[in-house]
């Protein structure tokens, strides 16, 4: 799959993808200038454990890549990644040291290294970890924080998530240098994770003590200029491009991120310890299970398996197949339906990190089964001859073929979808009568009646004004002209993307405020869940081949390797992807 962040997918097992802080903060919109856009892509299990999804590739997507995205390890372990840009000319970046981002630090104190985006879920995550740890072990840590952005080169910046990012950037660096003393400047940060996607940032400095009005005339000065272009600086120099990229002692940080897996990792480094590296707890040992089918070539769990020992270091790891007796007597008790699945022996919930991921967690006989997104049917995928059963139905090997048809799933505020939205516009400008559909990635809770999705409530709002769009407006794709407009800038008033191209906004309005647009979306949710989809884009051609693409070119070959003999498919496109990975997505 790819480098990238998360959500609660709706799937028959609602996979574990919305990190800690929910549907808060996370990806949300595109940089101003879509070619100094940074491409945030988790860095999920994807780099040690799937080979990268190639855009021309139009066989289904295999197992690994969705786990890749899908599973837990994207809330403990994910990262946003951006394409840095170095500027051309103009404005250099001042030769700016950046210093220790804490009170001075001691002799053979642990040098600790963050590169973060301010507003990636994954950066807010570890930054609000660590904040505990850093007040603990004071000046035995030598810490510092950098910034993942561009520099363009000319005094303005750009970033992942927006304008909004860069300015919060700036804050946080000013904070940094005027309340580093017993790291204060944490407090605010902290604060301002909690919703990270408001603008009123001053009641976070004014509760903890700093002068807001001070950090103010910082960040909106050259001052302020200054701070994040030599972070930026740091940033490039030290090749980071994912958020959170973590160093400890000059070496990659590849271990947990909790509290105590960063006191336990930084205290393993210190010859002089404080108290604090005196009272770290043990981890839990328990057994977990791997029920897998060998048959599956796509199912391979040691990467996961690996990561998960970071996370649970008291956990050992035991694999079942599927074919033998004691697999098939799991697979009947625990009565789960896709493979491989990890079942947890019930000494899990009192580890100290399973309240981290409680919610992703469900009961499968005397076991506990951990959502990863698996999408391997032993009964279905492997025995063709089964199409004809209504359980084998929805699979990607037994559906139709249907000539000239073209889905696409995305989160809508996903910088990777969003740009692979964009590129349809040049494609259906050069391929008639395609039949398009959009569809929708997030999570459906029954009980509550409400939605989850990765990018926060926003990007839920998002989602049902444009299947409303999509209901009222689907003549020649009408809806795209909402779409393409609303991905422009998220933070504008959606209702002028409405009137500005000719449709009725109390109409869409009465949609999507409503009950019609929210069951809308319920019933859209069920398409990705019964086909086990949860990345930021995924293409479905002719009802049942499965593609990862962003630019126009990559979208029309696939279609068009499925629909030979179109006019249209003959011409060369655009191979841009707006600054995004061509293999990037969210999921």
């Amino acid at each position: 799959m790819v480098d990238d962040e998360n959500v609660s997918s709706t799937r028959q097992e609602k996979t574990m993808k919305e990190p800690k802080k929910s549907a808060s903060a996370h990806k949300g919109r595109k940089a101003k200038t879509a070619k100094k856009q940074h491409a945030h892509a988790k860095a999920v299990v994807a780099k040690a454990a799937s080979p990268k999804a190639e855009s021309s590739d139009v066989t289904a997507v295999p197992l690994t890549k969705v786990l890749a995205g899908l599973l837990i390890v994207a809330v403990l372990f994910g990262s946003y990644m951006l394409l840095n840009k170095s500027p051309s000319g103009g404005i250099q970046a001042p030769p700016t040291t950046v210093a220790s981002a804490g009170p001075t630090p001691t002799p053979g104190a642990a040098k600790l290294e963050f590169y973060v985006m301010s507003k990636c879920p994954y950066g807010t995550q570890v930054l609000d970890a660590i904040a505990p740890v850093l007040k603990k072990l004071g000046n035995s840590v030598d810490f510092r924080v950098n910034y993942i952005a561009n520099d363009n080169g000319d005094g303005t910046f750009s970033s992942l998530h927006g304008q909004t990012e860069v300015d919060e950037n700036i804050r946080e660096l000013c904070a940094m240098k005027y309340y580093s003393n017993n790291y204060q400047y944490m407090d605010y940060i902290t604060c301002r994770d909690k919703n990270i996607q408001s603008t009123e940032w001053q009641s976070c400095a004014d509760q903890n003590g700093m002068d807001s009005a001070k950090i103010k005339a910082c960040a909106e000065g050259q001052e302020g200029k200054n701070l994040l272009s030599a972070s930026i600086v740091a940033s490039n120099k030290r090749g980071a491009q994912a958020s959170p990229t973590i160093f400890l002692n000059g070496q990659a940080y590849q271990t947990g991120r909790k509290e105590s897996d960063f006191t336990r990792a930084i205290c393993n480094t210190l010859s002089t310890k404080p108290d604090a590296c005196n009272s770290i707890p043990e981890p839990v040992k328990f057994n977990v299970l791997v029920l897998n089918d060998v048959r599956c070539k796509d199912c391979d769990t040691k990467a996961l398996e690996g990561r998960l020992l970071s996370m649970f270091p008291g956990a050992s790891f035991r694999t079942v197949d599927y074919s033998s007796p004691e697999g098939q007597s799991l697979y009947s008790s625990t009565k789960v339906t896709y493979l491989p699945a990890l079942l947890f022996d019930q000494k899990v919930t009192t580890d100290e990190g399973y309240k981290d991921i409680q919610r992703y967690f469900q009961q499968a006989g005397d076991y506990l089964s951990l959502m990863i997104g698996a999408g391997y049917d032993p009964y279905c995928d492997a025995s063709p001859g089964h199409c004809s059963e209504q359980r084998c139905a929805s699979r990607l090997a037994c559906r139709p073929d249907v000539q000239n048809k073209l889905d696409v799933f995305v989160m809508s505020r996903c910088p990777y979808g969003v740009q692979a939205l964009n590129s349809m516009k040049e494609v259906l400008n050069n391929i008639k009568n395609i039949k398009f559909g959009v569809h929708y990635i997030a999570s459906y809770d029954e009980a509550t009646a409400t939605f989850t999705s990765l990018h926060g409530p926003t990007e839920v709002d998002d989602n049902i004004r444009e299947l409303c769009a999509m209901k009222y407006y689907p003549d020649n794709n009408k809806f795209m002209d909402f779409i393409w407009c609303r991905n422009t800038d998220f933070n504008a008033d959606w209702t002028k993307c409405v009137t500005d191209n000719g449709m009725d906004v109390t109409n869409l309005k009465a949609c999507a405020d409503g009950a019609e647009g929210k069951n809308l979306l319920k019933e859209d949710l069920k398409l990705a869940e019964g086909l086990q989809i949860g990345a930021s884009p995924t293409w479905l051609t002719n009802n049942k081949y499965q593609f990862s693409g962003i630019s126009a070119q990559d979208i029309k070959t696939n279609y068009c390797q499925r629909n030979s003999g179109i006019a249209g498919c003959e011409k060369t496109l655009s191979g841009d992807t707006g600054g995004v990975p061509a293999s990037g997505g969210c999921g």
